[in-house]
């Protein structure tokens, strides 16, 4: 038991902190290329600015130069050049702010290379826009976790775990989502992800090492409340005893043994 929380904070361990590779090889898997088609682009930007939207944005680009940044955005998404694709990306979301997709696209760009606030931003930008992105979706829930605001990211995550495609993403999603809960102290929502969990990825790494911290504390957080509550029934100095062996404080132990007798 630490301080007045129910379960350690996993914030500064439970991390990944490493996270080009991890982030680099699952997006090569998931990542959401542009949803606007190269052709479509210039077409949707003259109606943006045909409402009398963003003018001062444009500045002088034509419909040619519009497609060769939406071109080349694209083709370094297609190569996994994800910080490669972001200054394009930016451009296009400066030369049409109204369009969701290219909010959502630079989203994921910012989370395959570590840039969780940024990524959330452009999420939020885009649901804003077009609620049923569900790509933006997904990502603002995994944004708003690894930025450590999982009071904002876990109800996201929650809701599109059990919808969520591809594998490595929900894998992805849910051990997010099981920090997170631990993170809020909140034992049973942790307890469920982790079921969920073991029944896909019942050798995966991060989840065994989240689940040993998430049982050891509760153990801990029960340990302490039955010394404190009755200290002198048999179980408490069972208890006792039990650590004082592991701790190979023989004769202590058999001292506490003999209690409970």
């Amino acid at each position: 038991m630490h301080g007045d929380g129910m379960m350690v904070s996993l914030t500064s361990h439970g991390k990944n902190h490493n996270c080009g590779r991890r982030y680099s090889r699952m997006l090569k898997i998931l990542f959401f290329v542009l949803v606007i088609e190269l052709a479509a682009l210039p077409a949707r930007v003259q109606a943006w600015y045909a409402a009398g939207r963003g003018q001062q944005s444009r500045q002088s680009l034509t419909p040619e130069s519009e497609a060769r940044i939406a071109e080349a955005a694209q083709e370094a998404l297609h190569k996994g050049d994800y910080a490669g694709a972001i200054p394009n990306l930016e451009k296009l979301a400066k030369i049409a702010p109204g369009v969701a997709e290219v909010h959502a696209n630079l989203a994921t760009a910012y989370y395959s290379v570590g840039r969780f606030g940024d990524a959330a931003r452009e999420a939020g930008e885009a649901l804003k826009l077009k609620p049923s992105l569900t790509n933006a979706h997904f990502f603002l829930g995994l944004s708003l976790a690894e930025s450590d605001r999982c009071k904002e990211g876990l109800p996201y995550l929650e809701r599109d775990f059990g919808r969520v495609p591809d594998p490595q993403l929900k894998r992805t999603m849910g051990v997010d989502a099981l920090r997170c809960a631990m993170n809020l102290s909140d034992p049973d929502k942790a307890i469920g992800f982790v079921r969920l969990l073991n029944r896909d990825f019942p050798d995966d790494p991060d989840l065994l090492y989240l689940s040993s911290h998430l049982f050891s504390d509760l153990s801990t957080q029960a340990s302490q409340h039955l010394l404190m509550t009755a200290p002198g029934s048999y179980q408490a100095h069972q208890l006792n005893a039990e650590v004082l062996e592991i701790q190979g404080k023989l004769g202590e132990a058999g001292e506490e043994y003999r209690k409970v007798l």
